[in-house]
């Protein structure tokens, strides 16, 4: 395990899939946006876990959880589990990256980071999570707010109707404001209504 002030990685050695060389790796699994804006970038262009073997140039994409923290940012802490795997897995993760990073940040620790719950990302996701709209942001916390238990589906149904509604021109601040602009879009309404039906099953 390698830490530099908050973010941390694991050194790995994986075979090249195409070749079967040997690729070196950094695999982050607990990323400081404000201390590490190179990886920020990464994350919101969906490659921070992508590797390219030095040999034959094979790109690729390794499966690990993910700890966002988002100092100043509501909520602060993110969560994005690997692909795969069941709720209890996942918690599991979670449970081990927290405990990382609680050891790290040390005294700077906030038990009130964490009053809503901790709030998972589907890897999709976090580039529009972590972009610099702000309606995309209340919605999200909004979101977060109400229901400690958002499902990746029901995040992501709503990260794509603010999306499309701010390209109408309209800021989502609020729930209200989210319930009145779908009441004139029944296909965004629709789209949502779909995603709670599959978070409620």
């Amino acid at each position: 395990m390698a830490q530099l002030t908050h973010s941390q990685f694991e050194p790995a050695t994986l075979p090249c899939r195409a070749c079967g060389q040997p690729v070196e790796a950094e695999v982050w699994i607990i990323v400081d946006v404000d201390e590490r804006p190179d990886l920020l970038a990464r994350l919101q262009s969906g490659a921070l876990h992508d590797f390219a073997c030095p040999g034959c140039g094979h790109v690729a994409t390794l499966n690990a959880p993910l700890l966002i923290y988002r100092p100043g940012a509501e909520p602060p802490l993110l969560f994005s589990p690997a692909h795969g795997g069941d709720p209890a897995q996942h918690e599991e993760q979670a449970t081990a990256l927290l405990g990382l990073f609680r050891e790290g940040i040390g005294d700077d620790w906030r038990d009130e980071w964490l009053a809503h719950g901790l709030t998972g990302v589907a890897r999709a996701a976090l580039s529009v999570v972590l972009g610099d709209d702000p309606a995309t942001a209340a919605a999200l916390a909004t979101a977060h707010a109400a229901d400690e238990e958002v499902s990746p589906e029901v995040r992501g149904a709503l990260e794509t109707i603010i999306r499309t509604l701010a390209a109408e021109g309209l800021r989502i601040q609020t729930a209200e404001d989210l319930q009145h602009a779908l009441e004139s879009r029944p296909e965004l309404k629709t789209r949502l209504a779909a995603a709670l039906a599959m978070n409620n099953n």
